[in-house]
C-alpha cells in the first residue's frame, strides 16, 4: 500500500468526521478542490469501489465505522465505534485531523505548532501492514544498553508513543519467550518478509503497560504510591493525570499541598518524571521509593557542587 493511500485514507476519515454526514458528491467537490493538491494532484474524482476499500481499512485499523445512510446515500462516522477513553485513537485522530487541515489551509503551518518526532514515522507504515497482515519484520537494530547492532526478526504485537519516540514492541528471535521493546530511532533498517506469525488472542496491548508509566516494563507487583504535589503543580496534575490509577487522598488548601495515591510500578521513567518536578512533587510512601527518589536527586545534585 503507497504512502499516499494511507495519506487518502486519513483524509476521508477526517473529512467525514468534520463534515458529516456527506454524500460521494460532496466528499469529491472536497477531494477535487484546488486546495488538495498534495494528495490528489490530478484532481481524480473518488470512486465508489475505492471509497468502499478505504471504509474497509478504517474500519479495521482504526476501528470506526463508517456508515451510509441509504436513504440520502449520506457517509458518516458511528458515534458507537468512536471511544472517548481510548486516549491513543483520539491522539491519533487529532493529528490526522490537524495534519488535512495544514495541507488545506497552508498559510496556517507557521502558525501551528506541533511536537516534534524526529525519526522513526517512517517505519510506521511497514509495521502497521505487517501488524495488519500478520508477518514478521527483519529489523536492524543498534541498541544504546549493549553498543551494538544486530539484525533479528520481530513479531510486532504493537506501537506505542512516549516522550517523542515512537516503539514497537513484540517478540523477536533475540528475545522469543516474551515482548520486547524497541525504540524505532535506533533502527537502521526495516523490512517486510513472507514470514508469518499469529498473534496471540489473549495478549492485550493495554494490560502490558497498564502499571506503568513509561515505556518501561516488568512483571513487578504496582505499589500504592503516594505522593504530595504543591503549588501550583496541583492544578496541572488534576487537569493531567499521572496515571490512569491517580485519585485524590488529602487536600490541604491552607497549606496549599495535595497527596495523591497511584498504583504503579517505580521504574525508571517514574523515577524522572517526579525528579524533573523538583521541589513540587514528594514521594511519601512507600518508603523504599522515597529512598530511591532521594538517592537519584542527591547523585544528581553532586554535578553542581
Amino acid at each position: 500500500m503507497a504512502t499516499s493511500t494511507i495519506a487518502k485514507q486519513n483524509w476521508l476519515l477526517s473529512t467525514i468526521r468534520r463534515k458529516g454526514p456527506i454524500t460521494l458528491k460532496e466528499l469529491n467537490e472536497l477531494w477535487t478542490d484546488k486546495n488538495n493538491d498534495m494528495l490528489n494532484p490530478e484532481h481524480k474524482e473518488l470512486q465508489y469501489r475505492t471509497l468502499r476499500r478505504h471504509i474497509e481499512f478504517i474500519e479495521e485499523f482504526y476501528g470506526i465505522s463508517i456508515k451510509c445512510d441509504q436513504g440520502f446515500n449520506e457517509y458518516y462516522v458511528d458515534d458507537g465505534s468512536e471511544s472517548e477513553n481510548d486516549k491513543v485513537k483520539s491522539w491519533l485522530l487529532d493529528t490526522i485531523a490537524i495534519d488535512n487541515l495544514l495541507s488545506e489551509k497552508r498559510t496556517l503551518k507557521e502558525r501551528i505548532q506541533m511536537e516534534d518526532i524526529p525519526r522513526g514515522r517512517e517505519y510506521l507504515q511497514t509495521i502497521i501492514e505487517a501488524m495488519k497482515d500478520g508477518f514478521k519484520l527483519k529489523m536492524t537494530y543498534f541498541s544504546f544498553w549493549d553498543n551494538d547492532k544486530r539484525t533479528i526478526l520481530i513479531e510486532p504485537y504493537f506501537i506505542k508513543v512516549f516522550k517523542q519516540r515512537w516503539y514497537v514492541i513484540g517478540p523477536s528471535d533475540y528475545h522469543p519467550d516474551d515482548p520486547h521493546i524497541y525504540a524505532l530511532d535506533r533502527v537502521l533498517e526495516l523490512k517486510p518478509t513472507s514470514f508469518p506469525f499469529d498473534y496471540p488472542g489473549s495478549f492485550d496491548p493495554k494490560a502490558y503497560f497498564y502499571d506503568s508509566f513509561g515505556i518501561f516494563h516488568s512483571d513487578d507487583e504496582p505499589y500504592n504510591i503516594e505522593i504530595k504535589v504543591k503549588g501550583r503543580q496541583q492544578d496541572y496534575i488534576e487537569s493531567l493525570p499521572l496515571h490512569h490509577s491517580q485519585y485524590l487522598i488529602e487536600k490541604n488548601e491552607e497549606k496549599d499541598y495535595s497527596v495523591y495515591g497511584f498504583k504503579m510500578r517505580p521504574e525508571f521513567d517514574l523515577i524522572q518524571e517526579i525528579a524533573a518536578k523538583g521541589d513540587t512533587y514528594e514521594v511519601l510512601a512507600p518508603e523504599e521509593f522515597r529512598y530511591e527518589i532521594a538517592d537519584f536527586l542527591k547523585r544528581a545534585s553532586k554535578l553542581y557542587e
